[in-house]
């Protein structure tokens, strides 16, 4: 319930995003694989790689820098300035310098 879930998310937020990001990658990697592609049956070894990029990268890397990281550079504000500056770093230094040269490893499996 969400009595429970709210504290214990709060408590562990990078333990927390890692295990919600490792079910979500695996889970739409099977979709991908059995509903998508029509497969004839599951590539575990490609499911794992996604499950375990999901865990860590999407679940910890991207809290640690779009929670820890981008607050510590651009502040917490929510006004259009500070939200210009995160969505440039994103799209500027963050995707082509990181998530993708991480991710397309991981795809290649």
């Amino acid at each position: 319930s969400k009595a429970v879930l709210t504290p214990l998310y709060s408590s562990y937020q990078a333990a927390s995003a890692a295990a919600v990001c490792t079910v979500k990658g695996s889970a739409s990697d099977y979709i991908a694989q059995t509903q998508v592609e029509s497969a004839a049956g599951v590539d575990w070894p490609r499911n794992a790689a996604f499950a375990a990029f999901s865990g860590l990268y999407l679940g910890v890397g991207q809290h640690l820098i779009y929670n820890r990281a981008f607050t510590v550079l651009f502040g917490s504000g929510q006004d259009l300035r500070t939200g210009l500056k995160k969505v440039l770093a994103d799209s500027l230094v963050h995707v082509p310098l990181i998530y993708l040269p991480l991710y397309y490893p991981f795809k290649s499996v």
